[in-house]
């Protein structure tokens, strides 16, 4: 089915945190938010709740939840997620790269759909693999144009959309809670010097060129994620932050790093490594910046990034096209 959807610029004066306001307590709500213009990668937020369809799988499990109830299936969630998208061909000569379409989570797990790798680890959390909504209305935000649009497959949808921002374009997004968070591992220090040892000899060995030793860090919070949220977004703004409520959990990001562009048949990855922390003059962060930029070891190990995404585009890519 070919969609051309409705668009219709917002003629008020409204920021995308007010429209967040006005999302966060509607059903799965989401919010792609590009806080700060890195470079010009930070051109676009977008929003959106109340999905007509969810998908949302564990390991071969595959849930699909619609108006009309929820429906269990065995296979492959990839497969679902593409039946889905094939349903729909959304035709337009706007520039806006998402108007309508899936938003959600991949979490590492899937790799046991497209790998032989054994799986040796305990899930104590209880998450979906992949939580992937599909809406219909959208709204979107071009910071370089400094306009909004609302974009929905019914005119009488945009037009409902829009008076409930007109209706929120006069008031603020309200204050947030400021207590400080007190943070545990689930790594002791002594038993994380030991994982770092260990994928040393990894690396003596040959077994292994680079490893992800990562720990989680869990916390209690009287505030809600959308509180959160603002803490995250004034303390690291970024222009690929993001914004998921899916009920049972959120998922709450920043990065600077834009993982995969996709434009027609045009991939592109932008792998970022290596940091430092922020100076307390400008001076200061002028000499960390030429630090970072000098540094031999964190510049060997982004051409090793680089040379790992180049490899996992040759897998999909056309051969001899990866550059």
């Amino acid at each position: 089915m070919i969609i051309n959807p409705v668009i219709k610029e917002i003629p008020f004066p409204i920021t995308s945190l007010d429209a967040f306001a006005f999302i966060k307590g509607q059903p799965y709500p989401f919010f792609l938010d590009s806080s700060f213009d890195l470079k010009g990668l930070g051109r676009y937020s977008f929003l959106g709740h109340s999905p007509y369809k969810i998908i949302r799988s564990k390991g071969r499990t595959v849930e699909v939840e619609t108006f009309f109830g929820s429906y269990r299936y065995q296979g492959n969630v990839f497969d679902f997620i593409n039946e889905e998208l094939k349903r729909f061909t959304v035709e337009t000569s706007s520039l806006i790269p998402l108007l309508l379409g899936g938003v959600g989570y991949f979490s590492y797990d899937l790799l046991h759909l497209l790998e032989e790798i054994p799986s040796n680890t305990v899930d104590d959390i209880g998450l979906p693999e992949c939580h992937i909504a599909f809406y219909d209305t959208s709204i979107a935000f071009d910071h370089h144009e400094d306009k909004g649009y609302v974009i929905s497959i019914t005119e009488n949808k945009v037009d409902e959309v829009m008076e409930t921002l007109r209706n929120l374009a006069t008031n603020s997004v309200g204050a947030y809670c400021n207590t400080p968070l007190q943070t545990t591992s689930n790594f002791t220090k002594e038993d994380y010097i030991k994982a770092i040892r260990k994928a040393k000899e990894y690396i003596s060995a040959g077994d292994i060129y680079q490893v992800n030793l990562s720990q989680r860090f869990s916390t209690e919070i009287d505030i809600s994620p959308y509180d959160l949220y603002l803490r995250l977004r004034e303390a690291s703004p970024a222009p690929f932050s993001a914004y998921l409520d899916f009920g049972k959990a959120a998922i709450l990001s920043s990065s600077p790093e834009r993982f995969l562009k996709i434009d027609g048949s045009y991939v592109e990855t932008r792998p970022i490594k290596g940091t430092r922390p922020r100076g307390k003059t400008l001076g200061e962060d002028e000499e960390l910046k030429k630090e970072l930029a000098q540094s031999d070891k964190d510049r060997a190990e982004h051409i090793m990034i680089v040379d790992l995404e180049r490899n996992d585009l040759g897998r999909v890519c056309k051969y001899g096209s990866v550059k």
